[in-house]
């Protein structure tokens, strides 16, 4: 019974893992503080956790916008024309205009159907050139 009672006064220091009296402050061995049984230093597991999650959220979003921009807006015969490509063109297309022509071509309501005409004309235009691709892969293997 009187080891039992050793124990019970004994605290064991997180960082050495020796046993110190229950009264004391810091570890007689390592000189490390010791924290009382049942205070847990709240802030840092919220802090540690917080971050995680904030780790693990910008993971997420980074992965749905990758696959957001790798997915396919066209399929011709089973190739598949990618948003990211898509969009690529269009904004190379977009400058070149906007260089000729100035800023305004695809503002208010004309400008909005000049960028609706252009994207058509563009995905038409790699519609098209998957086609030619294709057709000459077919005529090299025959």
């Amino acid at each position: 019974m009187g080891d039992r009672l050793k124990n019970i006064n004994m605290s064991i220091c997180s960082s050495c893992g020796q046993e110190n009296e229950t009264q004391s402050q810091f570890c007689i061995y390592c000189g490390n503080p010791i924290l009382k049984r049942g205070k847990i230093n709240f802030k840092r597991h919220y802090l540690l956790l917080g971050l995680i999650g904030l780790i693990l959220i910008v993971s997420i979003l980074f992965f749905m916008i990758e696959v957001f921009n790798n997915k396919f807006i066209a399929r011709v015969n089973g190739e598949g024309i990618t948003r990211k490509d898509f969009l690529k063109r269009t904004n190379q297309a977009k400058k070149f205009y906007e260089s000729r022509y100035g800023q305004n071509i695809f503002r208010g309501k004309v400008g909005k159907e000049n960028m609706n005409r252009l994207k058509k004309s563009i995905l038409d235009e790699m519609v098209t050139e998957k086609i030619l691709l294709q057709e000459a892969k077919k005529q090299a293997i025959h």
